[in-house]
């Protein structure tokens, strides 16, 4: 009995990830509607033109964009249920009308999708693979759609339920971080969002891996892992190449020698950033080339950006720019928060506070109590911890007041929970101690488990009130 408690505590956590996530996950690829993800009508877009080959966007008449089949405007004006309004419902009559249209690939025109017109192609891979093989067997924009989220959704399984099984520390506390309603949502959709998480988590993992399991080695084959996963959250979304900072809780003696583990450093943070600053130029690149800058966005209720007066200002008030920051964080405090652990669809689709309250909770109790009394996390490791999570705090703030602000603005827009998903484990397992714990192992599974099915029954109930009832 107690090696069966042994194996449910611990080994067989990623096979319970497994289940629940190919279980809920597949369901939300379909439950929720076409485009009912933040961005996903452009994420789509972006993701389309990947899947022609067509690496780099186009500008036309000032607007970034490219070319693309006009039937997939059609499927938009027939499927779109309008973001924020309860009372606009899917019905059995658009899905129907969806359906048949055709795709008519060779019918194009061109489509505006700015802000995903910066990413690079690599989050986009997974959908593209979906896409393409819509378009080779002709099948409809609404088929095409959903392959594009179920290979999303698939690739962000396998690597998350890779980082799980290889993570030597507070499985179940990943898992529950992984299976947030929130997480779940963003990963069965068609968002360059997923495959960032699931890059973040596998790079954490593996990085834990390598620093705490007693026989693992930083040899080439795991340095060339974490160089791979470092550039692929560089090409992702550039300002997350702070989490390569965790190389830094990886003791010298697991390269072997202090001169081999400098060196093992460098190539990583060097190769890192200079992907980083390959994908950097490439958005200055596309951004310069609109003009003026300020119409970027070409909406009306878009802000009119302008980043080089932004960086500016910053610069010269850096202390002004970190209060500012502190105050947006304060002031958005709920939405932060509550959007981390699941504020679905436009983020309309919200749960009671009691079971935001509650997440939070097991978050914390998973992260504290452990069922041994040896933690190989260290304070000098917390301290990293803490300062990637800082440092990918203050860059996400820099980043978003460059991009969704106007010249001049006194708080930081659009925070939300969702952007804080890659740094996830990092905040909670500053609490980890070895002093809190439980000698019955089947406390954490029980804990776990049960939060997984609250957040699967209340999210599925959610949805349906919202987009079907």
């Amino acid at each position: 009995m107690k090696k069966m408690n042994y194996h449910i505590s611990g080994l067989a956590v990623h096979k319970v990830f497994l289940f629940a996530a190919l279980f809920w996950g597949t369901i939300m690829v379909f439950l929720v509607p076409p485009y009912q993800v933040p961005d996903e009508p452009a994420h789509f877009y972006r993701a389309y033109q990947v899947s022609l080959f067509d690496f780099k966007p186009e500008v036309r008449n000032n607007r970034l964009g490219g070319e693309l089949p006009v039937s997939l405007q059609e499927f938009y004006s027939t499927i779109m249920v309008t973001p924020g309004n309860k009372e606009d419902k899917l019905t059995v009559a658009m899905l129907e009308a969806a359906s048949k249209i055709r795709l008519n690939p060779g019918d194009t025109k061109f489509f505006t999708f700015p802000n995903t017109a910066l990413y690079s192609p690599v989050p986009y891979l997974p959908q593209a693979m979906g896409i393409t093989i819509g378009r080779v067997l002709k099948l409809s924009p609404l088929a095409v759609f959903y392959l594009a989220r179920l290979f999303n959704f698939m690739v962000w399984l396998l690597i998350v339920f890779t980082a799980i099984k290889i993570m030597p520390v507070k499985k179940w506390l990943f898992l529950i971080l992984a299976l947030t309603p929130m997480s779940v949502h963003i990963a069965g959709s068609a968002s360059a969002d997923a495959l960032l998480n699931a890059v973040s988590f596998l790079f954490i993992a593996l990085t834990f891996s390598i620093a705490f399991s007693k026989n693992a080695m930083l040899d080439f084959r795991n340095l060339a892992l974490l160089i791979i996963l470092a550039v692929g959250i560089a090409f992702s979304k550039n300002i997350y190449v702070v989490l390569t900072g965790l190389f830094f809780i990886i003791p010298c003696h697991k390269s072997g020698t202090r001169q081999k583990h400098l060196r093992n450093g460098a190539l990583l943070l060097g190769t890192a950033f200079l992907a980083f600053a390959v994908s950097s130029l490439f958005v200055s690149h596309l951004m310069h080339q609109i003009n003026p800058i300020e119409h970027f966005y070409g909406n009306e209720n878009a802000p009119r950006i302008n980043p080089g007066e932004q960086i500016s200002y910053i610069l010269s008030d850096i202390p002004g720019f970190l209060l500012m920051a502190v105050k947006s964080f304060a002031t958005n405090w709920y939405l932060l928060s509550s959007s981390f652990i699941g504020n679905l669809g436009w983020l309309e689709v919200t749960f009671h506070n009691s079971f935001y309250l509650l997440s939070y909770l097991v978050i914390l109790f998973l992260a504290v109590f452990s069922g041994k009394k040896v933690n190989p996390v260290r304070l000098s490791d917390k301290l990293i911890f803490l300062l990637v999570a800082v440092s990918g705090l203050l860059a996400f703030s820099f980043t978003m007041y460059c991009s969704w602000c106007e010249p001049g603005s006194d708080i930081i827009e659009n925070l939300q929970g969702r952007y804080f998903i890659p740094f996830a484990p990092l905040i909670p397992l500053l609490f980890v101690s070895s002093k809190f714990t439980i000698r019955k192992q089947t406390v954490f599974p029980a804990v776990a488990i049960a939060l997984i099915i609250l957040s699967f029954g209340l999210t599925v109930n959610e949805l349906i009130q919202r987009f079907y009832l």
